[in-house]
């Protein structure tokens, strides 16, 4: 008898010189050793997890190779502003991070719409609803749940309120923030250009600044556009507001942690800030706000108003 091939594969009419069986297309797969002699079968187990193996590895490059998209891409899209303004890099990273927040306006001027019909004349009925349902303290309060529920679905539904609406911004904010900024921090920790791409003290966007200038400035515009957004909340003993408060302060004590962030990444920080307060200001301005469809008088949570009519 003839020795069959030395060579191995699982798949049927073809084979490769790595492992030792062969195949026939009408048999089952045999593995042969060098000498022709049939092997045991639990050779056929250690090809097949050799094959497997090879095959992980490969989607392994792959989904490695597809991880560094983003910083790829952060990378041309810096270098591409560079070449075409003539901007310095520390100047790009602003730009492009101000583009990057402004690419959301519609997803926030879509949750702000859904968020005023919360408030306004329309869901009066719902704000009803959630008093009767604090106050009723005689039913179950299962019951009183599952009443709830029903009826106010009922009641968002006829004032046009949707969900997805409500919390798209921020479902894909903040997956694409994360993802922002570990492409920029790659970029700062793998592109040699970020060494000279600073200005005035921070000529090093890779390293952290020392003087503290930066990291001081970003936490206290972060702090001020906080405030602006609770300047507008007229109920200050809010549990909203409490949290916020405490947010506020836990801001200032990250300081000594926040210095430790490259330079680079304050070229977001800073800029998008100063986007932030702008926003804020803009969306509470009324000639905006009758223009984007908003109510003129600033959004009031349902506290607020049951102890306006009160």
């Amino acid at each position: 008898m003839q020795p069959r091939s030395q060579n191995c594969c699982l798949d049927r009419g073809q084979s490769t010189h790595r492992s030792g069986c062969s195949v026939d297309p009408t048999r089952r797969v045999s593995v042969w050793n060098k000498s022709g002699r049939l092997v045991s079968p639990f050779s056929k187990m250690w090809c097949a997890a050799s094959m497997m193996m090879r095959r992980s590895r490969s989607r392994a490059i792959s989904v490695a190779a597809l991880a560094d998209l983003p910083a790829e891409a952060m990378s041309g899209a810096l270098h591409g502003m560079e070449s075409v303004t003539g901007l310095p890099l520390f100047a790009c990273i602003g730009a492009v991070s101000i583009a990057f927040r402004a690419s959301a306006v519609p997803l926030l001027v879509m949750q702000h719409r859904q968020t005023a019909l919360l408030y306004g004349p329309s869901a009066q009925p719902l704000h009803m609803l959630r008093a009767l349902f604090l106050n009723d303290k005689d039913t179950p309060i299962a019951e009183r749940v599952a009443s709830y529920k029903k009826a106010s679905s009922l009641i968002l539904r006829k004032i046009g309120y949707s969900r997805w609406k409500a919390w798209c911004n921020p479902v894909v904010q903040l997956p694409a923030f994360i993802v922002f900024i570990s492409s920029l921090r790659t970029c700062l920790t793998t592109d040699p250009a970020m060494a000279t791409g600073g200005a005035f003290w921070f000529t090093n966007l890779s390293m952290r600044d020392s003087t503290f200038v930066l990291p001081v400035v970003a936490i206290s515009l972060s702090y001020v556009a906080v405030e602006m957004v609770l300047r507008r909340h007229a109920n200050r003993d809010h549990p909203v507001v409490k949290v916020v408060g405490w947010f506020q302060t836990g801001m200032i004590l990250s300081l000594p942690f926040v210095s430790l962030i490259p330079s680079g990444i304050f070229m977001y920080w800073i800029p998008t800030s100063l986007w932030t307060i702008a926003q804020t200001h803009l969306l509470h301005t009324p000639a905006i706000r009758q223009w984007l469809g908003y109510p003129v008088e600033p959004l009031r949570t349902p506290t607020v108003v049951a102890a306006t009519n009160k």
